[in-house]
């Protein structure tokens, strides 16, 4: 991936992590400065679409609902944080110990 799309995809990736409702794509347009640049609508929404199905491959459990709008109804998105965090780590008295003397 070229640094650009690296670089947006994580900055998705971020706004989409830190948000505990959906976002809209209007929401993500405002907000990321790519998306923002986009030239015109129709760039944003395939741009968006690549960036959204890149998230997917990765693994990013990606959540696609359907948020009212007064009269209308918009696509939200958010990660998933049940199905994306780590499970809990547990460590052996032997290997506490030992993390404790490195970071001591």
């Amino acid at each position: 991936m070229a640094a650009v799309k690296t670089e947006r995809i994580f900055e998705l990736l971020l706004c989409l992590s830190q948000h505990e409702r959906y976002v809209t794509r209007a929401q993500l347009r405002a907000s990321l400065e790519d998306y923002a640049a986009s030239p015109s609508d129709e760039a944003f929404e395939r741009m968006f679409e690549r960036d959204k199905e890149v998230l997917r491959e990765l693994g990013v459990p990606l959540v696609t609902v359907s948020v009212p709008d007064g009269d209308d109804a918009q696509d939200g998105y958010r990660i998933d944080k049940a199905a994306y965090g780590l499970p809990p780590l547990t460590f052996t008295a032997d290997e506490a110990a030992a993390l404790a003397l490195v970071f001591d």
